[in-house]
């Protein structure tokens, strides 16, 4: 028709689906579960090791060749808190040990033998070291510097792929370590929640005065589950590494019966033993215990760095007075 206007064709445009490909046999539903299982894993592994589990032998030798060799004495000091994170160590031979000194006194937080992976949050962020690393026994590693593996990424992207890989798995294993720490109902699944409370006082040492110690613990965490069924009216008190030092014996637990309850690589082990050869602890001058450990020489089994944790059999946390004749 002569002046009416030209009749606009709109195509119907499909509206693109949300998961994926359609269902077979009609179903417009959204399909988000893929039964299939999740490999856990990359690659297959090859050979045992943080860094080096998916490489092959000729991968491995290549990996070696932009690494730097580095070999040191017991006591020796590979890195420093504070300092440049440039590179990451890979421990070839003996053993080194994580060292913190927060509260003054040295720590041992963990150790890590051949195959072991160190100095990797720094290596990935390019933060500022957060622990020291000391040689433990006479040991011998590698350096990976970030450029001699960003390097890997231009002349063998494979190998770059595989060492990448395996180290953001390390990262996201310690990661979960930390998680299954903290998480009340991932820890230990068996036995009877109790309240966590830490002994831990502020730092201020004695000789600042009792005031800043005065009063409850400066921590409470969360509920965990025990392995070990506990009476109802016990009390679980958590010594944490950082506050596991001392400098003098000046009080002893007293007779009542006490279960202690050890953590070895992240295991449970409780036995009885004499606590009162074991437990150390140091006091300000208003009888505050601000500093308090173990003597792992006095305590049956190997000697490795533990978490200690006492269950007093009674109210309120375990009272601490001073040994016959003092």
């Amino acid at each position: 028709m002569p002046g009416a206007r030209p009749r606009r064709w709109r195509r119907k445009s499909r509206a693109p689906s949300r998961g994926g490909s359609r269902p077979e046999g009609g179903d417009r539903g959204l399909r988000c579960y893929d039964p299939r299982p999740v490999p856990s894993s990359f690659w297959p592994e090859a050979r045992s090791g943080e860094l080096v589990a998916y490489l092959d032998d000729a991968e491995l030798a290549r990996l070696l060749d932009a690494t730097e060799v580095a070999e040191a004495g017991a006591g020796d000091y590979l890195l420093h808190k504070g300092s440049p994170s440039r590179s990451i160590l890979l421990v070839e031979d003996g053993e080194i040990e994580i060292i913190d000194e927060s509260l003054g006194d040295m720590v041992v937080l963990g150790r890590v033998g051949p195959g072991g992976v160190v100095g990797e949050v720094g290596f990935v962020d390019g933060q500022p070291r957060t622990h020291h690393v000391r040689a433990a026994t006479a040991c011998r590693v590698r350096r990976l510097t970030r450029d001699a593996l960003l390097g890997l990424g231009q002349s063998d992207p494979r190998l770059f792929a595989k060492a990448s890989l395996a180290l953001a798995e390390l990262m996201a294993r310690r990661f979960r370590a930390v998680l299954a720490e903290l998480d009340p109902g991932r820890y230990h699944r068996r036995g009877r929640s109790v309240r966590v409370r830490s002994d831990r006082r502020p730092s201020a040492g004695p000789g600042r005065g009792p005031a800043a110690r005065a009063g409850p613990p400066a921590v409470e965490g969360p509920r965990r589950r025990l392995s070990t069924p506990l009476p109802k009216d016990a009390t679980l008190v958590e010594l944490r590494p950082d506050a596991l030092t001392f400098r003098t014996r000046e009080a002893v637990l007293p007779g009542t019966p006490v279960d202690l309850i050890l953590r070895l690589e992240g295991q449970p082990l409780a036995l009885e033993a004499p606590v009162e050869a074991c437990l150390v602890v140091d006091k300000d001058r208003s009888g505050h215990v601000y500093h308090c450990r173990l003597d792992l020489n006095a305590l049956p089994g190997p000697d490795r760095q533990i978490v200690a944790l006492f269950i007093s059999k009674g109210r309120g946390s375990p009272q601490l007075s001073p040994p016959a004749g003092k």
